[in-house]
C-alpha cells in the first residue's frame, strides 16, 4: 500500500506518535485491569491468539 496521502503516517511519525511513546507506561497501567478482565472473559489459552483491532 502506497503511503501518499496517508494521514496516519504524519501522525504516528511527529508528534502523535511522540505524545503516545512518552505516556505509554500510564497508558498501559490504566487499561490493564481492563485488558485483565477482557481476557479473562475470552478465556484464552497458552498457544491462542488474540488481535486487538485498535479503532
Amino acid at each position: 500500500m502506497s503511503q501518499v496521502g496517508r494521514p496516519d503516517i504524519a501522525y504516528w511519525t511527529g508528534p502523535g506518535g511522540n505524545h503516545w511513546a512518552r505516556h505509554h507506561d500510564v497508558t498501559e497501567r490504566m487499561f490493564a485491569p481492563v485488558a485483565a478482565a477482557l481476557l479473562a472473559a475470552t478465556n484464552v489459552r497458552t498457544g491462542e491468539h488474540v488481535l486487538d483491532a485498535g479503532s
